[in-house]
């Protein structure tokens, strides 16, 4: 009872934190960095809590061990608090490790459902893959906007080796944790990005192979789960 409890606290309050905080307006204020996505991608959010909601309610409905409740905890635990760092500090730093131990967090919530059985599980694990996917681009942004006030790097030169890191661990997470979904953040930041970089040639080019290798990535994942539905 006190773990249900817990959990349902640490959502709420999340949900409280993000309502009193503007994270787009926050990106575009004094930190707009070659990689910023237009003010309507961050309505990504949107999906990504409406997908949270519904593992709340499957979290509450169905029996879980306690080390389940601890990850969610953790992950709102650590969402509110990126929220916080991101909107109100400017230590880049902290939000490059807060962002680490979401990733930690929502891999772990993600093993919960690696083989799914049923709908509901297949929804929990995709509000994994898309959190996860978010991130990765948050915490590209969190490197820029630090890289822009430690100034040790180029700010193009960082961007494509960015983009290109990102680009291998949507492809070893997709492979490895049968995952392709969390390259559908990227895919829709890519296509955003696109008429704001195309004067950079290689950038340009660069975008372009992320989004065909994402597109084929998110098609062999919806392609592998048909057949694991087909087979059930």
């Amino acid at each position: 009872m006190f773990l249900k409890l817990l959990f349902l606290t640490s959502i709420v309050f999340q949900y409280m934190v993000n309502a009193s905080f503007d994270v787009s307006k926050a990106a575009h204020q004094d930190n707009i960095t070659i990689l910023n996505p237009p003010d309507y991608v961050f309505s990504i959010w949107g999906l990504i809590y409406l997908l949270q909601l519904f593992q709340t309610y499957y979290t509450l409905k169905n029996t879980q061990p306690q080390l389940f409740y601890w990850v969610q905890i953790l992950a709102a635990a650590f969402n509110s608090l990126w929220i916080i760092l991101f909107c109100h500090f400017e230590n880049w730093f902290w939000q490059m490790m807060d962002l680490v131990m979401c990733y930690v967090v929502l891999f772990a919530n993600m093993q919960f459902f690696v083989k799914w059985e049923n709908s509901a599980q297949f929804i929990c694990k995709l509000y994994s893959c898309i959190y996860i996917g978010w991130i990765t681009q948050a915490q590209m942004l969190a490197v820029l906007i630090w890289n822009r006030h430690a100034l040790f790097m180029q700010e193009l030169t960082l961007a494509r080796g960015l983009l290109l890191l990102a680009l291998i661990l949507d492809v070893v997470v997709s492979i490895k944790f049968n995952a392709g979904y969390v390259c559908v953040p990227q895919l829709i930041a890519l296509l955003t990005l696109i008429p704001k970089i195309k004067s950079d040639f290689a950038l340009c080019n660069a975008s372009k192979i992320g989004i065909i290798i994402d597109i084929l990535l998110i098609a062999y994942q919806i392609i592998k789960d048909l057949k694991h539905c087909v087979s059930k």
